[in-house]
């Protein structure tokens, strides 16, 4: 996959709320969402953004709203939840390991796995205080030697992996 630019804000540093730049913040109210939640998500693209205001993504808007349309046009190409929720994702899980069938679960770890890597890697930029450069292959932060130390733990004897 080629590299892509991520920014995380998230928390709070020294009692001040870290928060994405204003200008990015007035182009999401600008397309008329009332409120931008203290939660959510903002993709930004060649063409437009991407926003949603829950942590888990169950409300997305494009921005502008033209591209909703081009989007819908998208046929859907994964299979759904079928029973929706938590619940369905809870139920999928466990038929995928009863029948020894990962590709049943749409929290397949194929994907999820790396997806939680990088998420996470948000929370060691806050850590860290600073900007990342991420060696996924290798597993290590390249421009900031300290912050690899936050990607492992050194466990209780007994407790090793």
């Amino acid at each position: 996959m080629p590299p892509v630019t991520f920014h995380w804000y998230e928390g709070r540093r020294e009692g001040k709320l870290l928060r994405p730049p204003q200008e990015l913040l007035q182009r999401v109210l600008a397309s008329g969402v009332k409120e931008i939640s203290s939660s959510g998500c903002i993709m930004v693209g060649d063409k437009g953004l991407l926003y949603s205001p829950s942590d888990y993504g169950g409300d997305w808007r494009l921005i502008p709203q033209e591209l909703q349309a081009e989007a819908n046009k998208v046929p859907e190409s994964l299979p759904r939840n079928k029973d929706g929720g938590d619940t369905g994702m809870k139920a999928e899980l466990v038929m995928a390991i009863r029948e020894n069938k990962p590709e049943i679960a749409m929290s397949n770890f194929d994907y999820a796995g790396p997806l939680t890597e990088f998420i996470l890697l948000g929370n060691v930029a806050i850590k860290a205080g600073t900007k990342l450069q991420w060696d996924g292959e290798n597993f290590k932060v390249t421009n900031n030697s300290e912050a690899n130390r936050y990607l492992r733990r050194e466990y209780r004897k007994g407790w090793e992996i």
